[in-house]
């Protein structure tokens, strides 16, 4: 079966509205610890956003999964693309 091809936002999208989904019916709670000055980078990032800080993290972490993934994705694109195309490549190379 194909694997269905989502945009970077569809994906952030489906990372935090599960996150959401979870929190809602009972989800995992955690203690994150932060310097004073890491602390303040979150507290001025949530309030120019109008988001709380733990929003904050969720969408940080929801973007970083979506990243690896994408590059997961690419990477399995051109393994199967560029072989393909290698004499061609090579042609335009040299040319």
């Amino acid at each position: 079966m194909p694997q269905r091809r989502c945009s970077s936002q569809q994906v952030v999208a489906e990372a935090v509205s599960g996150v959401v989904s979870r929190w809602y019916r009972g989800g995992v709670a955690m203690t994150l610890r932060l310097t004073d000055e890491e602390n303040e980078r979150l507290a001025e990032l949530a309030e120019a956003e109008g988001r709380s800080k733990q929003e904050i993290v969720r969408l940080a972490l929801a973007e970083r999964w979506a990243k690896l993934h994408k590059q997961e994705q690419l990477d399995e694109v051109l393994s199967r693309v560029l072989p393909r195309y290698r004499s061609l490549l090579d042609r335009l190379g040299s040319a």
